[in-house]
């Protein structure tokens, strides 16, 4: 099968290796010659781009997004992407992998602060790195995409896994440097805050569609509505009624790249009493009616 690229062109990769359906990297130079608005769609995998010199710039979900010199971001698989362009100079490299790998890295292994990984999958921010920082990452992604290649070797699936590791163990550090509380803990013991804070996050991605309701979480996780208020307040810096907003927001954004379901119809999944309440709570978040970032993230497949 053919990994589909909807980054870079050809002419951009000076390297590349992936495992089917599991991971994925590339490291590229130049602009590849083109101006690459013809490339869109959907990754295949999430993905994650650092930029070492120059810039790349690309259309995600009918919104500009920049990615300069010393500047690392993550892409959402359920993005679109057009209108990609990249500086003469740019040279970075990109690591692509599907939810599986990640969730186990995440979830099971990964020391990264669960509120830095909240706020990042939320916003969407793109990260700002040192120089020494860039080039840590900028290494730990070429180890990665050598490790790709070492088709041979008898436990490829565990030695790209164990670079990857690394690669999020060098991005929690960093992190951690944002966004941490004192030292990270390195036993197997984490907080039960720490472990109620995930579970709702759990819960609240698998039923924001049929609720909001503080009560319906606080109940599934056993614990009073104060205390869960208060869990979140302190893994987020933010009101449990905002994190609950958030969520529901990047749910319906989700949505409208889906070009089957009509607005009324993703107001109705979420919940909404009505297509009015859910532009006016949309345009809250965004600054932006649902019909106008639709028109935007699909102008190109009308034309």
């Amino acid at each position: 099968m053919t990994h589909r690229n909807i980054f870079y062109t050809a002419d951009q990769i000076v390297t590349e290796n992936h495992i089917d359906g599991y991971l994925y990297g590339a490291e590229l130079k130049g602009n590849g010659g083109i101006q690459s608005e013809d490339m869109s769609g959907k990754s295949e995998h999430n993905a994650i781009v650092l930029v070492r010199r120059g810039s790349i710039t690309f259309v995600m979900n009918g919104e500009e997004h920049c990615i300069r010199s010393l500047e690392m971001k993550g892409i959402p698989n359920w993005a679109t992407i057009e209108s990609v362009r990249c500086s003469t100079d740019f040279h970075g490299c990109i690591i692509e992998a599907c939810d599986e790998l990640l969730m186990d890295i995440f979830r099971n292994n990964n020391p990264l602060p669960l509120d830095s990984l909240y706020r990042l999958s939320v916003n969407h921010d793109v990260l700002r790195l040192s120089r020494k920082e860039c080039a840590t990452m900028f290494t730990d992604m070429r180890n990665i995409i050598s490790a790709l290649g070492e088709k041979r070797h008898h436990f490829l699936n565990e030695l790209s896994y164990a670079y990857l590791y690394i690669f999020t163990a060098d991005l929690a550090s960093i992190i951690w440097d944002r966004h941490g509380n004192g030292i990270p803990d390195h036993t197997l013991e984490i907080s039960r805050s720490s472990i109620i804070f995930q579970q709702f996050l759990e819960l609240l991605g698998n039923n924001i569609e049929t609720t909001r309701r503080i009560a319906f979480y606080a109940e599934k996780l056993c614990i009073s509505k104060q205390y869960l208020s208060l869990i979140v307040k302190e893994m987020t810096g933010e009101t449990i009624g905002k994190v609950i907003s958030k969520v529901r927001a990047e749910k319906a954004l989700r949505m409208l790249t889906r070009t089957d379901l009509s607005i009324k119809q993703i107001a109705d999944l979420l919940s909404f009493p009505d297509q009015s309440t859910f532009g006016k709570f949309f345009k809250q978040q965004f600054g932006k009616s649902p019909v106008r970032y639709r028109e935007n993230i699909t102008k190109k497949l009308r034309m």
